[in-house]
């Protein structure tokens, strides 16, 4: 069996404020059969109210990994780390740190407050693409993912 095979498309839930990154993200997974279904939420009240099923995402589908971004507007990404892993309904969900930050303090309260993997986001579209390849790589074929 070869590795399209074994794939099998997840449902991903995107924490991201900048729409010209999360169009990067749109346009990286649309290219691939990695992500079964794209959501995108714009900042940390919004990303816990879709993960709760709050009002407007009453029905949304339930996310098998979150990436969530560190500077969002009204609760920074540690925030939301802090206030998913302290919720048991939402504690086993994996998050990818994605953000423009390199700072070993940042990595370091990511990991500290439950990130699955911290992540520093490529600069160029083509370092990006290349990074997502390697993303879905990874959590398309090699990590198992929470059902349900």
């Amino acid at each position: 069996m070869n590795e399209r095979e074994e794939r099998q498309p997840i449902r991903v839930l995107l924490a991201e404020d900048n729409d010209d990154d999360a169009v990067l993200f749109e346009e990286a997974f649309r290219q691939s059969d990695f992500v079964e279904v794209l959501s995108v939420v714009p900042d940390g009240e919004e990303i816990l109210a879709y993960l709760r099923r709050e009002g407007r995402y009453r029905n949304a589908p339930r996310p098998q990994l979150v990436i969530l971004d560190l500077n969002m507007p009204k609760k920074n990404g540690l925030e939301v780390l802090r206030e998913m892993k302290a919720d048991p309904t939402l504690r086993a969900l994996p998050i990818v740190v994605l953000t423009s930050s390199n700072a070993p303090e940042d990595m370091n309260a990511s990991y500290g407050s439950g990130a699955s993997t911290f992540i520093t986001k490529p600069a160029l579209f083509g370092e990006f693409a290349g990074a997502m390849r390697h993303f879905e790589r990874y959590w398309g074929t090699l990590a198992q993912l929470p059902v349900g």
